[in-house]
């Protein structure tokens, strides 16, 4: 399996992340998705939290 061009994380980052999501929608009560597909709009899209 290649890895997509760009992405340079490895599987203890994604953990990390999935785990640091989970944790947050438990605290703020959210669906864990909803956070989740927020820190994903951020990352991609930085300019439109600006």
């Amino acid at each position: 399996m290649g890895r997509a061009a760009g992405l340079t994380g490895t599987v203890p980052t994604a953990l990390a992340v999935q785990t640091a999501v989970t944790e947050h929608a438990k605290v703020t009560e959210q669906p864990r998705l909803d956070v989740e597909m927020a820190l994903k709009r951020a990352v991609r899209h930085p300019e439109l939290d600006a």
